[in-house]
């Protein structure tokens, strides 16, 4: 008869205190967890799918901490029990940033092989081995170690360990060094985490609360803000979302989510975001646009979940310390269009944007919304805006000479610019497209009648809306249509719209040279025509 490995055993004497005392939710991967769930009939289904898509500690880490984010507010009781089996430094920088020095959190680290528990074994500690020194230096309480062979022993240890506050070590040591720490299972896959997604019910959007407002808010308000105010209003009584601040300014106004808005670092944020999907909840990121190149690997790889990104601060907003626009805040819309199957709304003013979030929380896939830092409109807030699907946007103006499209801060400078060129007899029809992907191909092919079509855009030349509408052209074979594009240009320092022409001043001397009426300013290089 072939014997058990003395890892095993060791693992089977901890699943049998936890399920015998453990009062809350486990997240457990690998041989053990696995084991640990078919015997726990109680258990959480969702966790047990997030354990066995994590790749290593630290990924089990944020998945179960974005689980239990999601679930506050519900019926759940009791602390996290993380159970881990290696406890690499990486796992202790990672846990002091995501969570909170309150939070009730309980992690098991069982050591089978011993490793941290024999002098000049242990990556941290020649002399004791023990990382509890390291864990305790950032705030964490760290128990002696206790022997796994000792049922009796165990049980004690692990009530005595619940019993604290705070988050909190059980250090448990196997007989014997018998096998290496366990090794990931693999890289994550789509496929795998679409065919255990769990469903998630329809976020049930409510009429917004407080006192209406009218007129337009004091200058120094930026849309951003106003836009943030208006959501938060919404999202406070939409139970179905759960949000992530991963940025480091304040939150602002959605710090009015409380315990729903979860503050962590941008390392992190997408696992922890997985496992409130996991939980059967829509999960809302917040990141700012200067920083969204570095999350760009991961939505590769990860975003094939409901997920909702927030970014802040895309176009002109200028680098810290200085008055010239951030080099990937001017190009944040190109970024987004690289990922597969993406959804992003540039809404035009505050109720809008209210809309196309309606709109994304009700898609199955990602979805992003684009906030940027121009000055805020100020439009009058409505008890229920309806939900604006994507690839829907919106004629604003009829035309017939010129068609002005539009994203965002550039579509009320559009109109006041078509109203001028009114005045001149010319009729400059104005588009608000309101979703860069996908676009509105009626919209576009409406707008494509006159044979001349400007966009304006508060991002770089190069892959955003121009980019969009002039592919989009292509496939529908109007390759007769004179497009020009208006945005940011490269050699500009300004973070100043009227600089790049993106006021209403700046597209009426665009138009002119289009129209061929005088000179003015090419939108590409500044130079007259």
């Amino acid at each position: 008869m072939r014997a058990i490995p003395r890892s095993d055993q060791v693992r089977a004497a901890l699943s049998q205190t936890l399920l015998e005392a453990a009062p809350g939710p486990v997240a457990w991967s690998g041989a053990g967890g696995a084991a640990y769930y078919r015997a726990c009939r109680g258990g959480s289904r969702s966790l047990e799918r997030i354990a066995s898509w994590a790749e290593d500690e630290v990924d089990l880490l944020h998945l179960a901490l974005g689980w239990r984010h999601a679930r506050i507010g519900t019926e759940l009781d009791g602390p996290l029990t993380l159970v881990i089996e290696d406890l690499p430094p990486g796992f202790l920088a990672a846990l002091e940033a995501a969570t909170p020095r309150n939070m009730d959190l309980m992690v098991v680290f069982l050591d089978a092989a011993r490793r941290y528990g024999e002098p000049g074994r242990s990556p941290w500690n020649r002399n004791s081995g023990s990382p509890g020194p390291y864990a305790e230096a950032r705030g964490f309480r760290f128990s002696q170690a206790v022997e796994a062979t000792r049922p009796d022993r165990l049980a004690r240890a692990f009530q005595g360990t619940l019993a604290e506050t705070g988050v909190r070590f059980l250090h448990v040591l196997g007989p014997a060094l018998d096998e290496a720490p366990p090794t990931p299972s693999g890289r994550r896959s789509a496929e795998n985490w679409l065919a255990t997604r769990v469903d998630r019910p329809r976020p049930s959007w409510p009429a917004p609360v407080g006192t209406s407002t009218s007129g337009r808010p004091p200058a120094s308000d930026s849309f951003e803000t106003q836009a943030l105010a208006r959501l938060t209003s919404d999202l406070a009584q939409t139970p179905e979302v759960v949000c992530f601040w991963a940025r480091s300014s304040a939150p602002g106004p959605l710090a009015a989510l409380g315990r729903r808005l979860k503050r962590c670092s941008l390392k992190g944020v997408l696992l922890e975001a997985a496992g409130a999907a996991a939980a059967g909840r829509h999960p809302v990121v917040a990141v700012s646009a200067p920083r969204l190149p570095l999350l760009l690997p991961e939505l590769f790889e990860m975003a094939v979940f409901p997920l909702t990104l927030l970014v802040m601060g895309g176009g002109l907003t200028p680098v810290h310390g200085s008055d010239e626009p951030d080099p990937a805040a001017v190009r944040d819309l190109a970024f987004l269009r690289q990922l597969p199957e993406i959804t992003i709304a540039v809404p035009a003013d505050e109720e809008e944007a209210r809309g196309v979030l309606r709109g994304l929380l009700e898609l199955p896939g990602l979805g992003a919304l684009r906030l940027a830092s121009s000055p805020a409109i100020g439009v009058p807030d409505t008890d229920e805006p309806p939900s604006l699907l994507p690839g829907v946007g919106r004629r604003l103006r009829p035309g017939g000479d010129l068609s002005l499209l539009c994203l965002g801060s550039t579509v009320f400078p559009a109109i006041l610019a078509s109203e001028a060129l009114n005045s001149w007899g010319v009729r400059a029809g104005v588009y608000d497209l309101r979703y860069l992907e996908p676009v509105d191909g009626r919209l576009l092919a409406q707008a494509a009648e006159c044979g001349r079509i400007l966009t304006a855009e508060e991002h770089c030349l190069n892959g955003g809306l121009g980019t969009t509408v002039l592919e989009n052209l292509a496939r529908m074979g109007r390759t007769d249509v004179q497009v020009e594009v208006l945005g940011i240009r490269p050699d500009l320092t300004q973070a100043d719209p009227e600089a790049h022409g993106l006021s209403a001043e700046g597209i009426v001397k665009a138009a002119r040279r289009i129209l061929g009426l005088g000179a003015g300013p090419s939108p590409q290089t500044g130079e007259d025509g």
